[in-house]
């Protein structure tokens, strides 16, 4: 006989795809992730494009710091795949994860004086009405009947102020998104985040659902898939290093010769270069604004070399650096 969890059903590890309706919905597993397969990084991470995972939803909504909806639209448009041998980051957090699942339990039992079991989630879910609105999860268990997901987290030590104070931590708000979404797929009422900070510090933090952002959620990433991923248009470019390599990625290099733009490229580019001007110093607060001007650029002239608007001249080069050792190649944009 199967056993009900939350919004969840269980017959031993299997999760049936008819689940009781919580709050209107259903949660539905759409992919097996089987780790004991030689490529299943691999095949996982080509299932994740086509849909909008956790992760994705904080870039998708602007408020991540490192990527942005610039990015996440290319790699859902593009067949390439980043492994994590790439990603030295990701990699690390997903070898870590059963460290930091052991650290949850024990931490959960100081505070809360409950013994718990942590389980893998061996599937990708998804939304019960949209297809492409997906989750991965690190961790969930089950308190008095209550299906409540957990996510690890590890963060270096300059970050250390996104997450509050010591005796009264917070969730930085890229993470919110992302465990909102969570708790939106499962149905949960809740779920929690153990961090670790700078491998020294280990703690864990209660996020409660909340309906008004999830909906808003909800319309954002509609937005972003039906608008932009599903017809191949591009949004702007944001800033983000992610969106800087994608842009290198899409345009790895220039033909020779001028870009003749079009009336509304022009003014694009006409736009772009009062921004440059305007921001094109060294302090802190203006340097991603000059990056994402650079960026958007860069968007316009696409394949092209160079550019001129306004008596002004922009090019879009390949340019070869040595630095630390490493040889490599990437365009620029650089306005004269």
């Amino acid at each position: 006989m199967a056993e009900c969890y939350g919004a969840l059903y269980f017959t031993g590890q299997r999760i049936y795809r008819n689940a009781r309706k919580i709050r209107g919905g259903v949660v539905r597993k759409v992919y097996e992730v089987k780790k004991s397969h030689k490529n299943w990084k691999t095949d996982w991470l080509k299932f994740r494009k086509k849909s909008v995972g956790g992760s994705d939803v904080a870039p998708v909504c602007g408020l991540s710091p490192w990527q942005g909806a610039f990015s996440v639209w290319y790699d859902k448009t593009t067949p390439d795949i980043i492994l994590e041998e790439e990603n030295i980051a990701m990699e690390l957090g997903l070898e870590l994860e059963p460290f930091l699942s052991r650290h949850f339990k024990k931490r959960y039992l100081k505070y809360f004086n409950q013994e718990i079991e942590m389980q893998e989630m061996p599937y990708i879910l998804a939304d019960d009405k949209i297809d492409y609105f997906t989750v991965s999860l690190d961790r969930y268990f089950i308190e008095e009947d209550e299906f409540i997901p957990v996510e690890l987290k590890t963060s270096s030590e300059y970050l250390r102020d996104d997450w509050g104070d010591s005796k009264d931590p917070s969730l930085p708000i890229y993470y919110y998104f992302q465990v909102q979404w969570q708790i939106m797929i499962t149905g949960a009422k809740r779920a929690y985040v153990g961090f670790l900070i700078g491998n020294r510090k280990f703690d864990l933090i209660e996020v409660k659902r909340d309906d008004e952002v999830i909906k808003k959620l909800r319309v954002r990433v509609k937005d972003f898939w039906e608008n932009y991923v599903l017809t191949g248009i591009a949004p702007a470019a944001d800033g983000t290093i992610s969106s800087k390599e994608a842009l290198s990625a899409m345009y790895p290099k220039e033909a020779a010769g001028i870009m003749i733009p079009d009336d509304d490229e022009y003014k694009k580019l006409a736009e772009l270069l009062g921004v440059f001007d305007k921001n094109n110093g060294t302090k802190k607060t203006v340097e991603k604004a000059l990056e994402k001007a650079k960026q958007e650029m860069a968007q316009v002239i696409g394949d092209h070399e160079k550019v001129e608007v306004t008596n002004r001249t922009i090019t879009f080069k390949t340019i070869h650096r040595y630095v630390e050792a490493f040889d490599y190649t990437t365009r620029f944009i650089r306005v004269y």
